[in-house]
Parts: C-alpha cells; structure tokens; sequence
C-alpha cells in the first residue's frame, strides 16, 4: 500500500533525528542504523513503559526517546542516534534495555526495531485503520484501549513534537552502553564473521585488538585499552 508523502517539515525532522528511510551503502555487511525501537506490544501498559522513559534519561544519560503508538500493536520508544551503529550493537542495547529495566514482561509482547526502514512514521495501518503517530508523554496513556489515532495527525503538530527531539552523541551511547554493562563482549559480537578463523592464537589477538582499537563506535576506554595491549604484544 502506497502513503502520500510526508509534509516536508516532518520529513525534515524525520530525516534530522533518525537519518534516511534507505542509507547508502556501507562495508559492513549486516548495515548501519541511526534509529531503535523498542515497543511493547498491545495491550500495552504506558506505566511500564514510562518507566523506560524515564530511566534512559536519569539513570543512562541519554536525551528523551520519541513515544509511538504504531497504529497496529504496540506502544513504544524510539531512539535516536547521532552517530550510526550497527544493527547487531542497536539489537544488544534494546535487549540490555528490556533485561535491566523490563525483567518481568514477556519476551513475547515486546520487539526491538534495528533497521532504517523501521523508523517510525506517522501513516494509516492497512490491518487497522488506525493511524501510528508521535504523542507527548501526558498523552501516552490515552492510548491504553487503541494503540493509534482514529484520524490522522496533525503534520505540524508532529514535527514539532520531534523539533523537541535530539540524537544521542556517540559518546553519549556508548555511555549508556557501559552502564547497562556492554562492553567488549557487545563489540566482539558486533564484529560480525569473525576474520581470525585458523589464525595462530597470538595472531588472532593481535587482529582482534586492531578491530577494536579502529572501531570507531567502541567506547574511547576500550579502544585505548586494546592499543596499549597491542603494542605490548608487539614487544
């Protein structure tokens, strides 16, 4: 099913806090995403969201999430990312989410969103009729019986509401990152296809060390800590 176009101030916005629906091509071969979601699926309580919400931003540091109602199943929360990362890091970060702050909702009623064309976007759901928009948190728990509006949004109204909005830096991520306790292991699951494969044990650390001292979205301390190791190895 075809949607109209986005009124341009809202694609705008849409484009300025989660990058393009379809980014260029990169070298890793699994992509890279500005933008993840995590939704509870409906009926879902904003309580327990709003819990999240708030906890990102006193306990992990990061700037507020967006909150969606998707017009089909679920509440959510929508980060926002400077810096992009990759899909596997994004996927690791939304289940550290859930694990530290929703230890008891079913893994069954929730979802966690990595790629681009998941971004959000304020459009009629075929399955529903519903629209899927961006709401203020005082209005999140209107939302409790339907997860979307009966008439569409006001265009202006939702790009200010994302107006309101900003990325996390990636110094900022990879802050809240470390304090949900990602660290080396999330990079090296990251990696992808390890390149190491029948290499002498010494020459596969010593490849290692290098990914992670050229990961430019590793935390600034491990890459450090992978270059002073590295060069100790080469004495």
């Amino acid at each position: 099913m075809s949607h109209p176009p986005l009124a341009p101030r809202l694609a705008a916005e849409l484009d300025r806090l989660f990058g393009p629906a379809a980014p260029a091509p990169t070298d890793s071969p699994e992509g890279t995403t500005r933008c993840l979601g995590l939704e509870l699926l409906w009926p879902a309580q904003w309580p327990s969201l709003a819990a999240v919400w708030q906890a990102v931003q006193n306990e992990l540091g990061l700037p507020e999430p967006a909150i969606t109602v998707n017009g089909r199943d679920a509440l959510g929360l929508w980060f926002a990312l400077q810096a992009p990362v990759t899909a596997a890091q994004g996927q690791r970060f939304l289940d550290a989410l859930r694990q530290r702050y929703l230890p008891d909702w079913p893994s069954a009623r929730w979802r966690g969103l990595v790629t681009p064309q998941d971004r959000p976007l304020p459009q009629v759901q075929p399955g529903t009729g519903l629209w899927s928009a961006f709401v203020a948190p005082d209005l999140a728990p209107v939302f409790t019986d339907e997860p979307g509006l009966d008439l569409p949004p006001n265009p202006d109204g939702q790009a200010e509401r994302l107006a309101r909005l900003r990325g996390a830096t990636a110094s900022e991520f990879e802050q809240a990152c470390e304090r949900l306790g990602l660290g080396t292991q999330a990079i090296a699951s990251a990696q992808g296809p390890t390149q190491t494969q029948g290499m002498p044990s010494r020459e596969a650390a010593r490849v290692f060390l290098g990914q992670v001292m050229h990961d430019a979205t590793a935390p600034l301390a491990l890459r450090l800590e992978a270059a002073k190791a590295l060069l100790n190895a080469r004495d």
